[in-house]
């Protein structure tokens, strides 16, 4: 089976080490705003669960991740509670990323200094 995607060379352990303090920076940010309304998702989750991560699978070793994904309950998308998080987010440095045209994602939020 063929995978789409980028290579496993591509997930140096620097750009891991970036992305989990990045998931550091986050949970620091945030604190209690979002308590329990939100998890890390997606390819950062084995790294934080298992010091070593190779799971048995016919793709090989976890080739790791070079972002964070947060996945909010609903109730966060309440207009006020999406505003305190959006500035949270903002005071903490990050904002709405930019994807390949340069038009901006407001799903995905970025450090404002990744982009100077």
């Amino acid at each position: 089976m063929e995978m789409s995607g980028r290579s496993i060379s591509e997930y140096t352990p620097t750009k891991l080490v970036q992305v989990k303090s990045t998931c550091l920076s986050i949970a620091q940010i945030l604190g209690d705003t979002i308590q329990t309304d939100a998890v890390i998702v997606g390819g950062l989750v084995p790294t934080l669960l298992y010091e070593e991560v190779e799971p048995a699978w016919e793709f090989g070793i976890h080739a790791g991740t070079h972002d964070m994904d947060l996945a909010l309950d609903l109730v966060i998308l309440e207009e006020e509670r999406y505003e305190n998080v959006a500035a949270c987010l903002k005071r903490g440095g990050f904002s709405p990323d930019r994807n390949e045209k340069g038009n901006i994602t407001r799903q995905r939020c970025a450090p404002t200094m990744a982009r100077r």
